[in-house]
């Protein structure tokens, strides 16, 4: 007798999730499209058709509705990055560059919340193969969320360096730190210490490190800064 086979398997069940991921972001696409453009004309409409302190509530329930659209469209998206097997688009690329660029992206941001960016590279280029947008995603979570643990500003240190066949870059924070007993959880999805967190950021940052045959880490102390530090294979020419 045939021992009858599960119908889903793993593997089913995180394509049909990735799979419903997808056809939700086509409507809250269009929802936050038409939210912008109520607001719009309801911030244009003359005085005569609406009382000004109607007006004013309507535009901050507007926007409060559009930030949570945007939200979870960041979640969606990173669920993807998550539940999907992407082809990487790979190319021979300096880290020093590609953290560099980053950092760049992230400075006004940096500015805002009384950040400020420390940087040592390595002195020669650290070549690996990469895809530059994935990478690049990669590392600004991992400064995301060391901003998040300075939330009256702080350090950011940023360094680049070689070690064997790998190129190390390391990011770390004047911050609050991770406590002992949920450091062993900050790379499982959905985990989140932080108000209104997706807690996907560091687990899609641990896959996209995988996916490029690298290694990340994190060493912290509870109230004085955590350290994350993702190794990448350097490129064997």
């Amino acid at each position: 007798m045939t021992t009858p086979q599960p119908h889903n398997s793993l593997q089913e069940i995180s394509e049909l999730a990735g799979g419903l991921a997808h056809e939700l972001r086509n409507p809250l696409s269009t929802l936050k499209v038409n939210l912008q453009l109520l607001s719009e004309e309801i911030r244009h409409e003359h005085d005569q058709y609406i009382d000004s302190d109607i007006r004013r509530r309507m535009l901050l329930r507007f926007e409060t509705l559009t930030g949570e659209t945007d939200r979870l469209q960041k979640l969606l998206d990173n669920f993807l990055r998550l539940v999907t097997r992407q082809e990487l688009n790979r190319h021979c690329i300096d880290v020093n560059t590609l953290v560099s660029d980053v950092l760049t992206f992230y400075a006004p941001e940096a500015v805002r919340n009384r950040i400020q960016i420390r940087k040592l590279f390595h002195t020669s280029a650290l070549v690996c193969s990469l895809d530059r947008e994935m990478i690049h995603q990669a590392l600004l979570n991992l400064i995301l969320n060391a901003a998040q643990s300075m939330p009256d500003g702080g350090e950011l240190m940023v360094t680049t360096r070689a070690e064997e066949n790998w190129a190390l870059v390391e990011i770390t924070d004047t911050g609050t730190g991770i406590e002992p007993e949920v450091m062993s959880r900050i790379f499982d999805p959905f985990f989140s210490t932080k108000k209104g967190g997706t807690g996907l950021g560091l687990s899609v940052t641990r896959r996209i490190v995988q996916q490029h045959g690298g290694l990340i880490d994190v060493q912290s102390t509870s109230g004085r800064g955590t350290r994350f530090t993702v190794r990448l294979p350097l490129y064997a020419s």
